[in-house]
């Protein structure tokens, strides 16, 4: 009798875990510096698909970089425009985001990414010029400038492993 109370105790001990109280399954819930981060870089995206609009996309770019990086960011969009192209951004799958570092007014992360999509000419009637299919791996710092986070370096890492990386 007691191993049958002792066993309906642990399966709702487990039940409680795993499901908490409201009876809803509990999901893995990204740091809040990383929702931050991914809000970032789909706004990031947002100011390449708008990029014929040079106001509209360059105050996306400064919602999402602070010095040096904004710099970067603006020029790319500027020659995107030159180019006459943009990105339709379908998904980015991270594959895996590690908090590095952490404090109040900085972060750095390592990201792993695959990001899809089509790049169009910005030209009317628009021309399909091919997809977007490209996995990354890079550091990001994070600054916190006038209470918002925003981007202030990038730094692209080998995708490949070790190995790879060490050949000529």
């Amino acid at each position: 009798m007691k191993r049958v109370l002792l066993y309906t105790l642990a399966i709702i001990i487990v039940m409680f875990a795993v499901f908490g109280c409201n009876g809803e399954v509990k999901e893995n819930e990204d740091p809040e510096i990383v929702k931050i981060f991914k809000e970032l870089d789909a706004k990031d995206f947002d100011a390449q698909n708008i990029v014929s609009d040079k106001e509209e996309s360059e105050n996306l770019a400064r919602e999402v970089y602070t010095e040096s990086q904004l710099e970067k960011a603006l020029k790319y969009l500027e020659e995107m425009r030159k180019n006459k192209v943009k990105l339709v951004h379908y998904n980015t799958e991270y594959k895996d985001i590690q908090i590095i570092e952490e404090k109040d007014n900085e972060a750095k992360l390592l990201v792993h990414a695959l990001s899809t999509g089509v790049y169009y000419t910005t030209d009317i009637p628009e021309t399909k010029l091919g997809p977007l299919n490209h996995e990354s791996r890079y550091e990001v710092i994070l600054k916190k400038v006038d209470n918002h986070w925003k981007i202030s370096q990038v730094s692209y890492l080998s995708v490949g492993n070790n190995a790879e990386d060490k050949t000529d």
